[in-house]
């Protein structure tokens, strides 16, 4: 496997210096379809992402490497820095896409049995906004016959080289709200012939968090934030409206409908108030990623047995990620793959750099699992 190395360091340093956002992405696809044109793999286009299958027996599983890039102008002075202005691959993605070029290249060389069947996704927008790249290829295909969707995810909180693992909760619902209050403009000098918006925006704001921190069990995982406000043109003028915009995280299915309903009744309520209109608007995102217990167990103890070193994962990300609407099709594991570099940079910043030292290790495991679940042999 060490000899795939110096293949996979190759692929990850080439996408990294082709980042492109969302679906816009000719020279990411063109570069993944040489290689697998290389390997004499056959391959299709869904919606914006191409996917290569491998086998026609069972059990079937589905491995998803994102592999668009962020809105970042790159602060590294790299040989392999990114070539597009504002474009930088800075979460990682680069990787997950040579990770799976390379676990492609090794069972097609080593002539590897494939004894069930595997989906290679190489995923189109993770990062933008809807509609999602992985709920595209689920509309796409036909995964009704689905055993398991599998990823990795880089992480450079984690040592290198070391598996992260977490049964259940790992990624957060990701959800968001936009409202709109009308109100009544005037003179500033004479706000009693107005009607504030801004002055109603405060009591929503503090409506809304009040009701996060005494309406919900705080034992329940969940975030609410207003993160974006537009409103007025000049110092001495009451606006005739504001619009705000937030994001609510949770892991329960559930809780994130209560929030959504007690945020509207607050609204109801502070409309009433002030014989106002506000329009509410519910956004419902992607799903939180839940991690299949007994497979992560699986993983686990085959990891280990195989020198191949772990670590339990404390706590579940608010992050978010696309990826649940593969492993909610029935099972599904998120693995993370330890790059710590001495920078310490996190992920989405232009100086993050991982330490590629770590890479191999996600290839070994992708091989240990697939034969874990007899995919492989």
């Amino acid at each position: 496997m060490k000899k795939y190395e110096d293949y996979l360091i190759y692929t990850r340093r080439e996408l990294h210096k082709i980042p492109e956002l969302e679906f816009d992405l000719p020279k990411t696809i063109n570069f993944i379809a040489t290689e697998l044109k290389k390997m004499n793999y056959e391959y299709k286009m869904v919606l914006g992402s191409i996917v290569v299958e491998v086998g026609i027996n069972t059990p079937v599983v589905l491995i998803r490497a994102d592999i668009d890039a962020l809105p970042i102008n790159e602060e590294n002075e790299l040989e392999f820095k990114s070539i597009h202005e504002n474009k930088m691959h800075a979460c990682g993605h680069d990787s997950h896409g040579a990770l799976l070029l390379t676990l492609l290249k090794y069972i097609k060389e080593e002539k590897v049995e494939v004894l069930g069947k595997l989906i290679c996704v190489f995923q189109a927008n993770e990062e933008g906004g809807p509609p999602s790249g992985a709920k595209n290829v689920v509309e796409g295909l036909n995964l009704s016959y689905l055993d398991l969707a599998l990823a990795i995810h880089i992480s450079p909180s984690i040592e290198v080289g070391v598996i992260g693992l977490r049964a259940n909760e790992y990624n957060a619902n990701c959800d968001g709200f936009k409202v709109n209050i009308i109100a009544k403009g005037g003179h500033a000098a004479y706000p009693h012939n107005t009607i504030d918006p801004i002055q109603i925006f405060s009591e929503l704001y503090y409506a809304i968090h009040l009701m996060k921190t005494r309406e919900i069990d705080q034992v329940e995982k969940s975030v609410i934030s207003i993160t974006k406000v537009h409103s007025g043109t000049a110092f001495n003028i009451v606006p005739d409206s504001l619009s705000f915009e937030g994001t609510i995280r949770t892991y329960n299915d559930e809780l994130r409908d209560i929030i959504f309903l007690k945020i509207a009744r607050i609204i109801k309520s502070i409309e009433s108030l002030h014989d106002i209109k506000i329009d509410y608007q519910p956004i419902y995102g992607c799903p939180s990623v839940l991690n299949d217990e007994d497979i992560i167990n699986l993983i686990e103890k085959e990891l280990l047995k195989n020198n191949v070193k772990t670590i339990r994962l404390k706590q579940p990300a608010m992050g978010a990620d696309d990826f649940s609407y593969f492993s909610r099709l029935n099972k599904g594991v998120m693995l993370s793959l330890g790059v710590n570099s001495n920078n310490n940079m996190p992920l989405h910043n232009p100086r993050f750099i991982m330490n590629e030292a770590g890479l191999i290790k996600g290839l070994i495991t992708y091989d240990i699992v697939l034969r874990a679940l007899k995919v492989i042999k």
